[in-house]
């Protein structure tokens, strides 16, 4: 099993070269590429986007850093939504997408923008189906994540595809040729499921990817273990129970964007050490 880590904070604070190179010196094998950060200066109106995503894969390739997921942009609505590489949201989808093959993600996450109060599980399955032109076209599978809804005024949570059924029954009608799960073990604890319990209930032929960080199960913290409520002991065993054969990728933005750009390298340091442990 290898170690992971997000790319967002890092990222912002040291730039994408430095940001790789620590992550690498840190300890972590891999990286999970965030392109959720960048808008229109890296993958949007910017023409240059698939030189500079080679430009990184070299750069990854020169010091050993491998790339095993990626998050795309989480912009799009269903109110918005606009299969058209014209619009500005779809094309930074899009080429995110690609610009994730080019570093050598096997798979890139990308979040379901339906709502079940109004059908979304068919929106999602028409939103997903989409892409699959784009999946042949750069060899990459998209991974469903489950996903909640907060309340913008209230700040309540509601259920996106964050059950096991939900999530599994998705990917089994999207198929497997095209799409993956990944599993986010916080977005299950703040809807009230024990991540230990949430993987028991899936089968781990169709994750191919976690996203590991602790909650006291009320917000989205993105901390590192053993900083919040989760029980990483009963974590560690569902996983070897299901037989996942994936990676342990961290998922720590929050937690990693509250460090000055001195103090970041030991934080991610530490947060590997954490990651090796439960290895």
């Amino acid at each position: 099993m290898r170690l992971s880590v997000d790319t967002f904070a890092v990222s912002h604070a040291m730039g994408d070269v430095q940001a790789l190179k620590a992550i690498k010196n840190a300890g972590f094998d891999c990286c999970d590429f965030s392109f959720w950060t960048f808008g229109e200066d890296k993958i949007g109106d910017n023409d240059s986007y698939a030189m500079w995503a080679k430009e990184l894969r070299r750069l990854m390739d020169s010091i050993g850093l491998i790339c095993n997921q990626a998050h795309a942009p989480f912009t799009i609505t269903r109110q918005d939504y606009n299969p058209d590489m014209a619009d500005k949201k779809y094309r930074e989808l899009v080429r995110s997408m690609e610009c994730a093959a080019i570093l050598g993600a096997p798979y890139i996450v990308v979040h379901a923008v339906g709502k079940e109060t109004d059908g979304g599980h068919e929106f999602d399955l028409h939103f997903y189906k989409d892409l699959e032109k784009w999946c042949e076209k750069f060899r990459i599978k998209v991974a469903v994540e489950n996903i909640y809804i907060e309340d913008p005024k209230t700040g309540k949570k509601f259920s996106r595809l964050c059950s096991s059924k939900q999530q599994s029954a998705l990917v089994r009608e999207l198929g497997t040729d095209h799409f993956t799960a990944l599993v986010d073990l916080g977005h299950a604890a703040i809807l009230g499921i024990r991540p230990e319990d949430y993987l028991l209930g899936m089968d781990a032929s169709l994750i191919s990817g976690l996203h590991v960080h602790d909650t006291d199960f009320r917000e989205d913290l993105h901390v590192p273990p053993y900083h919040a409520d989760h029980n990483w002991d009963a974590i560690m065993k569902a996983l070897a129970e299901i037989g996942y054969k994936g990676d342990l990728s961290m998922e720590l933005c929050s937690y990693l964007h509250r460090f000055d750009r001195d103090v970041l390298p030991d934080a991610l340091t530490f947060a590997a050490k954490i990651g090796r442990h439960l290895i």
